[in-house]
């Protein structure tokens, strides 16, 4: 590590997180949910404890005290917070600091979208909260030019799914998801949904939203005429879960969406305007937003595009750590922090659970196992894989992956049947093929659905139905194993699916005892751990 270490605590009431890094990298980050084994630990009554103590287990420097450790300032209300002392910073910012100063840009336009970040007004019994922020990043500096707040009719003390934020797009799309039938947290499902649906509530939904001067607009959520109203009727009229029909969920999914893109196309050629910058950052829970970002070409005047692997809140833990660093030292020559996706712990040691299991390979060199990989997987078999540090963030990206073969018929059902996921939800390929210009860090995150790819892929499994394949673009140095898999398939199809290493609603797995747990309960054929291949026996 270079020099003193400095700790971020991400969150806000989901997706809790903490980072640590040094004077130049990013150097360990877990999220809670790993541990205590509850997606985005959704109600704990103790967050951060889990992911900052197994912090202080790597590094004994953090129970000395003498570091800096900050956190966002929607997490005020930690029991964590009365055991350490810790620094505030705004919500928003630590978003714009994520993934400004872990990108490669000297100066850029950063957008940041969410459902409710830092409090920016009380009025007693309402109060308000950032919705969208607009930044300039400039060497060192990160310059708000403007913003947009919203209301929620209740006290401050009070931040919860079940209060939404007006002119959010977050809680848009999120309000959206329920009125489809699903829950908050499970907007992944609305971007899928989106693309069977058809234009029938598009206009509805845009009576409701106002575009403004100056990078403004609002969305009307609570008045008599307001989104939520509107959401209640449709229940009303339509049904609800899974009453509805799947062609009205459908269309809502869409109508949602194409408001989404409408809301920030305006704030993003607003913001290239006031600063002729072709340079975009762009982080918050909406950008997990595949869909949008795979999009950003053709709704902005940007041409190059940057993120991080975990946009949403549990990336602000990433943004604390590096303003722990900077905070003292914003003069001389830009500081940018070196970044990947493989973060998380190390986990050397073989578990007992492997020793029940049948091994069927050990291999040196790493083709060898791509090798038998390779056969499975062309025979129709689901392989996991196990490999070095997790990955951070909600996506898998090699470490903790199922692999699949797309040319295996029915695939794509058995990969959904596998995760108890709806059959109209795609697979997202893992793929050598070069990625788009503007587009290289996002797509070989996965973090961008790549428009137009049914030209790029031979197989329909890897492309949704609108045309679109949320890819991973792997290069030689960026994933050893996939790299040396894909060197398997014939050229011009070097793909193969890449799913996360979970199933039935559980986190990522982040352990080898937790990797073979899942193993034993699911249907998948192989396990790859390091340097072995597993079977059931």
């Amino acid at each position: 590590m270079a020099g003193k270490i400095s700790v971020g605590l991400g969150g806000s009431i989901h997706d809790y997180a903490t980072v640590v890094a040094d004077q130049d990298s990013i150097v360990w980050g877990l999220e809670d949910e790993r541990i205590t084994r509850i997606r985005h630990n959704l109600g704990s009554k103790d967050p951060l404890r889990p992911s900052f103590y197994a912090a202080c287990s790597h590094f004994p420097e953090i129970e000395s005290g003498n570091l800096t450790i900050v956190a966002n300032d929607t997490l005020s209300d930690v029991p964590l917070f009365e055991d350490i002392e810790c620094e505030m910073m705004n919500h928003h910012l630590s978003h714009a600091y994520s993934v400004f100063f872990t990108s490669k840009f000297d100066e850029a336009v950063i957008l940041i979208v969410d459902g409710a970040g830092s409090v920016t007004a009380d009025h007693g019994n309402s109060h308000e909260r950032e919705a969208t922020t607009i930044y300039f990043g400039n060497g060192n500096s990160i310059t708000e030019i403007s913003s947009t707040s919203g209301l929620l009719p209740c006290p401050k003390s009070i931040n919860e799914f079940e209060i939404s934020n007006s002119n959010s797009l977050g809680d848009l799309y999120g309000s959206a998801t329920e009125a489809c039938g699903f829950a908050r947290m499970q907007e992944g499902r609305t971007m899928a949904l989106a693309s069977y649906g058809d234009d029938r509530f598009l206009v509805e939904f845009l009576k409701r939203i106002s575009l403004g001067e100056n990078g403004q607009y609002s969305i009307d959520m609570h008045s008599q005429n307001g989104f939520l109203k509107f959401f209640a009727d449709l229940r009303a009229e339509y049904g609800c879960g899974s009453k509805m029909a799947f062609d009205v969920k459908a269309a809502i999914a869409r109508a949602a969406q194409e408001v989404v893109e409408t809301v920030i196309s305006h704030l993003l050629r607003w913001a290239y305007q006031e600063t002729g910058c072709e340079n975009l950052c762009i982080a918050g829970g909406v950008a997990l937003n595949a869909t949008v970002m795979g999009k950003l070409d053709k709704i902005s005047p940007f041409k190059y595009f940057s993120t991080v692997s975990s946009p949403g809140d549990s990336g602000t833990a990433i943004g604390s750590a590096i303003y722990g660093q900077l905070k003292e030292n914003t003069g001389g020559k830009a500081r940018r922090w070196n970044f990947s996706p493989y973060i998380g712990p190390v986990h050397n040691e073989t578990s007992d659970a492997e020793n029940e299991l049948n091994c069927v390979l050990e291999f040196v060199d790493i083709q060898e196992g791509a090798d038998f990989v390779y056969d499975q997987l062309k025979s129709g078999k689901l392989v996991a894989t196990f490999f070095g540090r997790s990955e951070f963030g909600p996506r898998a990206l090699g470490n903790r992956s199922i692999l699949a073969c797309p040319s295996v018929p029915g695939i794509t059902s058995s990969i959904n049947k596998l995760k108890s996921r709806e059959w109209f939800r795609p697979v997202s390929p893992a793929a050598i093929i070069p990625a788009r210009e503007g587009y290289e860090q996002g797509e070989s995150m996965m973090q961008c659905a790549r428009t137009s790819s049914i030209e790029h892929f031979f197989h329909r499994p890897c492309v949704h139905v609108d045309g679109s394949a949320r890819v991973q673009t792997i290069k030689e140095g960026s994933h050893d194993f996939l790299w040396s898999l894909l060197q398997c398939f014939d050229a011009g199809h070097q793909v193969v699916l890449n799913t996360s290493f979970n199933i039935g609603g559980e986190p990522i797995v982040e352990t080898r005892e937790q990797a073979v747990s899942t193993f034993l309960r699911s249907e998948i054929d192989f396990l790859v751990v390091e340097d072995r291949i597993y079977s059931k026996g």
